[in-house]
């Protein structure tokens, strides 16, 4: 197994930290001796765990096999042609960063410490806020970024407003 191989965790010894058998991970490092350290995220990219394990605690998985790619807003799915058309190299992960609007700063500081407690990095304005994160350019993770980004700008009366990718040369 090798880094950014799609993998099932096959064992009971991840409970603890959240990821039980059959959770779906990335690996996301090789170690010697053939343990890799694997990242187990939600659907909105968020990090559940990360920890190392030995690959017969692990099974590769063909990420077609996941189930259908999401249904991308007109918009998200423009930037991903865009991106295909500019050979961008999808198996590297790159920066991406989510702009959200807020009515009021204290309702932006709120947001704040959500997207902080989610690990997210922060660029904060009087009413704009600015969260990336490093991720693989992956509709379904993309998708589900979006979808999470739309609900909390919502809850404190916001509005999410498109993401972009921050690292293309």
């Amino acid at each position: 197994m090798k880094p950014y191989d799609v993998v099932r965790i096959v064992s009971d010894r991840f409970i603890e930290a959240g990821v039980p058998p059959g959770s779906i991970g990335v690996v996301v490092d090789q170690h010697p001796g053939g343990a890799v350290e694997v990242e187990v995220s939600r659907p909105d990219g968020a990090t559940i765990a990360v920890f190392s394990a030995r690959q017969d605690e692990l099974e590769p998985v063909d990420p077609r096999s996941l189930g259908p790619r999401p249904e991308l807003p007109e918009a998200d799915q423009a930037i991903f042609d865009t991106l295909h058309a500019s050979h961008l190299d999808f198996r590297d992960p790159h920066r991406v960063e989510h702009h959200l609007y807020f009515p009021t700063h204290p309702a932006a500081k709120r947001a704040v410490q959500e997207l902080r407690a989610a690990k997210y990095k922060l660029r904060q304005g009087e009413w704009l806020v600015r969260a990336s994160h490093t991720t693989l350019l992956d509709e379904q993770l993309i998708a589900g970024t979006i979808s999470a980004m739309r609900r909390l700008a919502a809850s404190f009366n916001g509005r999410y407003d498109g993401w972009q990718v921050q690292d293309i040369k």
